[in-house]
């Protein structure tokens, strides 16, 4: 395991990189702005601070401390891919789209030589003068603004990439959990949609984050954050099922969760006002 600290395309970047012995990696990029995320950006995640209890982090931007704690607590891995964790801003529109088309080409690729081998890819497609390349990229212009509009936290296993804004650690640490599952499991993007799957992965991402994190504060704190996050999944799913049903009643399910969540997480006002006896429930992290 290699590690390594180096600039990145600008020099107020900060880019901290590990090589595994496994042929992976993990990169963790911090951007100290971002023109959009910080200025309108703010606005679009005043509904991400309310679900997750953190209306007191608005206007708020995760500092470069918050970078080398994720990175340190992830850099030992035996990462098969090749992880790419963008903190407080995000890649350029352009680098956005040569990732996506690399990633793409590179997976295309793997499979044609396992089943066709006589195939070969045709990587002209990267070539940023033909006009493939750029309908990907006005394609894709959409998603990446639109994350940054709404400070959108979320880790995309077909890029091996992620984008965290929000300041609290416990959001980095579950957004790197995301890239820890799918480096250990086939990418299994169709089944997300199905009820109950996506709130398995959210949970598998916060367990993957709850182990490294060190006992007592570090855990305390991100449970506050990551057992509302998890409830706002699981009403989600519930909604979906429900809604054919009792399509009224489903629309309480996400809010019903989410205050569930913040219920059960160790917060003081949830201590105080429920006393909760040894074995009361808590999402299980751990075996």
């Amino acid at each position: 395991m290699t590690e390594r600290e180096a600039s990145g395309n600008l020099p107020e970047q900060m880019r901290w990189t590990t090589q595994s012995k496994e042929g992976g990696s993990l990169t963790v990029i911090y951007h100290p702005d971002d023109e959009i995320a910080d200025t309108l950006g703010h606005m679009g995640a005043v509904r991400t601070h309310l679900i997750l209890g953190t209306p007191s982090d608005l206007f708020k931007r995760p500092t470069p401390e918050t970078a080398q704690e994720v990175f340190k607590h992830w850099k030992d891995e035996p990462w098969k891919n090749h992880v790419e964790i963008h903190i407080g801003g995000s890649p350029t529109l352009e680098e956005y789209t040569d990732r996506l088309l690399t990633a793409v080409i590179a997976k295309v690729g793997q499979r044609l030589k396992e089943n066709h081998p006589e195939v070969h890819v045709d990587t002209s497609i990267l070539d940023k003068n033909t006009i493939a390349y750029k309908i990907f990229k006005t394609a894709l212009a959409y998603p990446w603004v639109r994350a940054k509009l709404h400070r959108a936290n979320h880790y995309s296993p077909g890029m091996e990439s992620g984008m965290i804004f929000h300041p609290k650690l416990a959001v980095a640490m579950h957004e790197v959990g995301h890239a820890q599952y799918f480096d250990k499991e086939p990418d299994k993007a169709l089944l997300y949609h199905l009820p109950g799957f996506r709130s398995y992965q959210e949970w598998k991402a916060s367990a993957e984050a709850m182990k490294r994190l060190l006992p007592n504060q570090e855990r305390r704190e991100a449970m506050k954050i990551l057992e509302p996050a998890w409830g706002s999944y699981v009403g989600r799913d519930l909604q979906s099922v429900m809604k054919p049903f009792m399509p009224e009643a489903a629309k309480l399910i996400p809010t019903l969760t989410i205050i569930a969540g913040h219920m059960v997480s160790p917060t003081p006002v949830s201590t105080k006002l429920l006393r909760p006896t040894p074995g009361a429930y808590r999402i299980r992290y751990f075996p």
